[in-house]
């Protein structure tokens, strides 16, 4: 996970901690066979929490997806992509 991190502030990026905006503002997505797979809303059932948080600086929706995409746990979980206040 820190050589992940590592190379997100080499881009440029940082990450910090706040208030995500609520779940319908998510995209939810998952690296599948080398494709990127994308869902409106969160992928947590009733029940389930969120265990870990990165904050990403991005330009905008697309370059969010981009770097979780990228994320060592893309290819095995799901990434949920918010906004952040």
């Amino acid at each position: 996970m820190e050589a992940w991190r590592q190379h997100l502030r080499a881009h440029g990026l940082h990450i910090l901690g706040g208030t995500l905006e609520d779940a319908d503002a998510a995209t939810t997505l998952r690296v599948r066979d080398g494709r990127t797979l994308l869902a409106d809303g969160t992928y947590l059932k009733p029940g389930q929490h969120v265990t870990a948080l990165d904050v990403l600086s991005c330009t905008g929706r697309d370059q969010a997806i981009q770097f979780a995409a990228s994320h060592p746990l893309a290819r095995s979980l799901a990434i949920e992509v918010r906004p952040f206040e």
